[in-house]
């Protein structure tokens, strides 16, 4: 039986942490490592961190961020596979049995991703996520979909822990995200897959982290996705190429248009 670490990164989490906690040690798939990273808490989550059995913590003294922290877990397990889930996401009982049998189909998959279904605060349900159909679609072409917009949705995602060695982990020079890139150099050596057969608990809420940013990291974003936009185009063939530029020629006269 593979062994499947699940990552979580905490940083002033109390609130959900116990049910996503919860989540993980209630799934069907056995073999099963849970790594969490602090990356220096001031709240309380470190005492409570402190206090549980059988889960693997890392304590940070400083604070290092979301790229350095997540690498850092990885090169600290030898489990084959890997789901990073947010310190308040939450993942149904089987959900690491399903996404093992979908990655298990072809030894050039190097992630499983699904759809999520976004929850408030008290648990309660928005909705989807994405939508099936599109993201089936995005997945069978990724790079070109990739060079448009990061589609795939985090939570829940399994991948290959090799594979990911391979890519060159994360990009530590983007500290709060660095998903989309990963998701671009993966796709150019291998293949992914959508699975519709099991889906995450994305929790959307007033204390996320992307709604804490300043102006100086917005700046940030919007030149790491502009990294992200370049290196997906640098790998897309002839054909791919012309459609993407006819694509952002299109939105550029939008773009015109409704600043004039």
């Amino acid at each position: 039986m593979d062994k499947v670490a699940i990552v979580i990164l905490t940083f002033n989490s109390g609130d959900y942490l116990h049910e996503t906690i919860s989540s993980c040690k209630s799934q069907s798939h056995k073999n099963l490592e849970i790594i969490i990273v602090d990356d220096n808490s001031n709240d309380g989550t470190i005492e409570y961190l402190q206090s549980l059995d059988g889960i693997t913590v890392i304590f940070n003294h400083e604070n290092k961020g979301i790229s350095k922290n997540l690498n850092s877990a990885i090169n600290q397990t030898d489990a084959k596979y890997i789901i990073f889930l947010g310190h308040d996401d939450i993942l149904p009982s089987r959900h690491v049995e399903v996404m093992l049998k979908e990655i298990k189909k072809d030894p050039e998959i190097a992630f499983v991703h699904c759809n999520a279904l976004k929850i408030d605060g008290e648990g309660n349900i928005l909705g989807l996520s994405r939508k099936n159909n599109e993201q089936i679609k995005k997945s069978l072409n990724p790079l070109y979909f990739l060079a448009i917009d990061n589609f795939i949705q985090s939570c829940g995602l399994l991948f290959d822990r090799e594979k990911f060695i391979a890519m060159g982990c994360w990009d530590e020079r983007y500290k709060l995200y660095g998903e989309w890139l990963s998701y671009i150099k993966f796709s150019a050596k291998w293949k992914i897959r959508f699975c519709t057969k099991s889906h995450g608990y994305y929790r959307v809420h007033s204390n996320s982290t992307m709604k804490k940013i300043n102006k100086e990291q917005k700046k940030q974003i919007r030149d790491y996705k502009k990294t992200c936009r370049d290196l997906a185009y640098s790998y897309l063939n002839g054909s791919d190429k012309d459609l993407y530029l006819f694509y952002k020629r299109g939105m550029l006269i939008v773009k015109e248009n409704i600043s004039h």
